[in-house]
């Protein structure tokens, strides 16, 4: 495992415990089913798609959050990895996500409302972000 997987992995799993906390100690009881991402997650950490690409950070991580516009099919590499491929809108631009599915896979559908954290990358002329199936929280 290469150190920025590493690093990705302990992030999640901090993100984790801190929502388990908060779970916990009653801070989650002001979640708003009518606007769920401003309420229960800082929207200031999620960027949009069209400020992603304005920003531009590549070999980044960063969070994001979007609406599922379209969805690829599967996809196998030559070694046997299994990753789903998608595209997340914000209504203004789009961008493809790439996500592994070793530990699992993302229950998604067009139209969902998705936020993740990835890195941002380009593969041959095509900007992605590369993340864990697994970690796509759809809300």
């Amino acid at each position: 495992m290469d150190e920025n997987m590493l690093r990705f992995l302990m992030m999640a799993g901090f993100i984790a415990v801190a929502l388990a906390i908060a779970a916990v100690s009653g801070e989650l009881s002001s979640y708003s089913l009518s606007d769920p991402l401003e309420s229960f997650y800082p929207t200031h950490e999620y960027k949009t798609v069209t400020e992603l690409l304005d920003d531009m950070p590549l070999d980044q991580y960063i969070s994001l959050s979007g609406n599922v516009s379209r969805i690829d099919d599967d996809f196998t590499s030559d070694r046997g990895y299994e990753y789903q491929q998608f595209y997340l809108s914000d209504g203004q631009s789009e961008v493809k996500v790439f996500c592994s599915k070793y530990s699992g896979a993302a229950a998604i559908r067009e139209g969902d409302r998705v936020f993740l954290s990835g890195k941002l990358q380009k593969f041959y002329q095509t900007l992605e972000i590369y993340t864990e199936c697994r970690s796509i929280n759809v809300l």
